[in-house]
């Protein structure tokens, strides 16, 4: 009879041991269910802002939109090329003609003579600071 004692006490000890430790792993899984909802949640609310956020920059970034705000910030009118590159016909002619035709003209070489455009002034830095000229 005193080994059925033992034997009895020992399955209710391994019983009451089971018991608490599935209390304690259900306890454990309930929170872990707790703490993924409100990750869950935190996550929607996130994407949500998501979608907002890209539904406002979408109507921010209308054309119509920036180019009244640039024009109301900024105050300028339409550039034109003309506006950007002024008269082109007025810019005069270089002085200084390239270095393959300064090299022929110092050779002696004669270019080709073009009765529409005129002959290059050639540029001689040497004349220019024994004579003092600027």
């Amino acid at each position: 009879m005193n080994l059925k004692r033992v034997f009895l006490v020992f399955l209710v000890a391994l019983f009451g041991i089971s018991a608490m430790t599935l209390y304690q792993v259900s306890q454990a899984v309930q929170r872990k269910e707790k703490l993924l909802a409100e990750k869950q949640y935190v996550l929607q609310q996130l994407k949500e802002n998501k979608r907002v956020l890209k539904a406002e920059w979408s109507y921010l970034n209308r054309p119509d939109r920036l180019e009244s705000a640039a024009r109301s910030v900024l105050d300028f009118d339409q550039l034109s090329i003309e506006n950007v590159t002024g008269n082109v016909k007025a810019v005069p002619e270089p002085l200084t003609p390239s270095r393959p035709l300064a090299r022929a003209m110092q050779r002696g070489d004669q270019p080709a003579q073009n009765p529409q455009k005129s002959m290059p002034i050639l540029y001689d830095a040497k004349a220019e600071t024994e004579t003092g000229a600027p």
